[in-house]
């Protein structure tokens, strides 16, 4: 890629940031109060998936107490997560969502929750975790640097303690597959936002295919003893939510 996507994500911090999060162009610009609600209602509902799903496949009596929220943008999923948590830390490469994410939190009164700016080697995020969460996030990180960072956050989860993590493994269209790599020549992203009637400055973003066989291993490597995959398909790009809990011996 010609582009650094870490600068890329803190322009849409800075530009657009709840689009930057959730790609709808009901939540671009200033939101008002209706597409706001909306905009952290699907985050509520995300969550509460979430838990039935631990509930159903995993654990029936989980209930996250130190939560981590990898990627947590303005707070979308970041905020449901800590109002079920005695405490929440959410990780994010851009200090522009960082602090977006900081004013949403204090409007609800969250007193429990830790934002940290990320690195590849997660070296501000001290601590042991029992839940691990991050969604819609690993597919705009380049693959090797996404598979350091995952490795990274299981050395971090406790004995006992479950990930849920969200990662693109193929494109449905293979055409457009075969495309991508296309998106890196300078101002391809600019020229296809014009095609896609987008504005032109809107900052690329990065979709990346991640191997299962590797993300199998990694997850294999850090002692998981049950997994659950939930398939998912966001205009095409098709992925997977894994499931895992860390053997509690």
């Amino acid at each position: 890629m010609f582009y650094d996507t870490d600068k890329m994500w803190e322009k849409w911090g800075r530009r657009d940031a709840y689009y930057g999060v959730l790609a709808n162009e009901r939540y671009r610009g200033a939101l008002d109060d209706d597409a706001r609600g909306d905009f952290f209602a699907t985050g509520a509902r995300h969550f509460t998936q979430i838990v039935d799903d631990i509930h159903h496949h995993l654990d029936a009596g989980f209930r996250p107490r130190a939560s981590l929220d990898f990627g947590c943008g303005v707070g979308r999923i970041l905020i449901p997560i800590a109002e079920a948590s005695d405490s929440c830390t959410g990780v994010d490469v851009s200090p522009a969502m960082l602090d977006e994410a900081a004013a949403n939190c204090d409007d609800r009164g969250l007193a429990n929750v830790t934002l940290i700016r990320s690195d590849d080697d997660l070296s501000a995020v001290d601590g042991g975790y029992d839940f691990i969460h991050s969604y819609i996030v690993f597919q705009h990180i380049p693959v090797r640097r996404g598979e350091h960072i995952f490795d990274r956050l299981l050395d971090r989860l406790v004995a006992g303690g479950v990930a849920v993590v969200h990662f693109t493994y193929a494109r449905e269209d293979w055409f457009k597959q075969a495309l991508s790599p296309l998106r890196g020549l300078p101002l391809a992203p600019n020229c296809l936002n014009l095609i896609k009637g987008k504005p032109f400055l809107d900052p690329p973003m990065e979709r990346n295919a991640y191997s299962l066989n590797r993300l199998f291993a990694i997850l294999q490597r850090h002692g998981m003893v049950r997994t659950y995959v939930k398939y998912t398909n966001h205009s095409g790009y098709l992925g997977v939510v894994l499931y895992a809990q860390k053997d509690a011996a």
